[in-house]
């Protein structure tokens, strides 16, 4: 049913998978609601998305108690770390193997000890609860051991990846999935430099024979390996689903312009 760290299965511990496994399609969500009296309805503060749980009912066949105890410990000894806390485990369903999650333990396990037989859900909980491709995008292409049997992927997509950029020009990327803060990475000279994407945009400060790595995930710019938020004036872009119109601008330039993302979904 799933794949557990790349390599491990519920089989490998001398467990099989049970029919009947909860395995939502979307995240669980609230919506921020505030009624105000007099006003007809609710005011609405928009929807926020919260973790995704998911579960699988395990069984044991196994008569022995001393064998079935010592699955169950070898179990429990891959789903928690050196320190007893459940820790984060990629997990690939055999359905969807474009994709994973990083989840871990979401409750305490508690087995049935029937005669002939053990059994256990398991429940997990993805935190950051979108799914994420297995690969970056620049990372699919021809020559690559990406299968392309995912229906997120098409020949057509483009992708930015180490473009030599010499004079103000326009680039395209694509997103699959749902709307991103990428990586973008630089290396190089310029001057004036400006990059506008999707109604937003951001200037570095001139450069000369410099690396950037602009962080999306946390808003962080790092110029020749060292943290400098200064060296970026504006706003961080955000990538829309579909293609991207990316603006390049300036003077005396010559870097190589990297946009990186792994695409997620609901």
């Amino acid at each position: 049913m799933i794949t557990m760290d790349d390599k491990y299965r519920f089989e490998d511990f001398g467990f099989d998978c049970e029919p009947g496994n909860e395995d939502p399609i979307n995240p669980d969500f609230e919506h921020k609601t505030l009624k105000i009296p007099g006003r007809p309805g609710l005011w609405n503060f928009g929807s926020e998305i919260k973790e995704k749980v998911f579960g699988y009912n395990l069984k044991i066949m196994d008569r022995f108690y001393e064998d079935r105890q010592r699955r169950f410990n070898e179990l429990v000894a891959f789903l928690f770390d050196d320190y007893g806390q459940p820790r984060e485990i990629k997990v690939v369903r055999d359905y969807e193997t474009d994709k994973h999650y990083i989840a871990k333990l979401n409750q305490s396990l508690n087995p049935t000890w029937d005669v002939e037989e053990g059994s256990l859900t398991i429940v997990f909980v993805a935190e950051d609860s979108y799914k994420k491709m297995n690969v970056e995008n620049h990372e699919i292409h021809w020559n690559s051991e990406t299968a392309f049997y995912t229906d997120s992927f098409n020949m057509n997509s483009t992708f930015v990846d180490d473009e030599l950029i010499t004079a103000p020009t326009t680039l395209e990327t694509t997103v699959h999935g749902l709307a991103i803060r990428p990586d973008i990475l630089i290396h190089g000279s310029g001057t004036n430099v400006e990059i506008s994407v999707n109604g937003k945009s951001f200037k570095l400060k001139d450069f000369t024979n410099a690396s950037f790595l602009l962080r999306g995930l946390d808003y962080t710019c790092f110029k020749n390996g060292v943290e400098n938020l200064t060296e970026m004036i504006g706003d961080h872009p955000t990538l829309l689903p579909g293609n991207n119109q990316i603006q390049i601008t300036g003077t005396n330039m010559n870097f190589k312009l990297s946009i990186r993302l792994r695409d997620q979904f609901n």
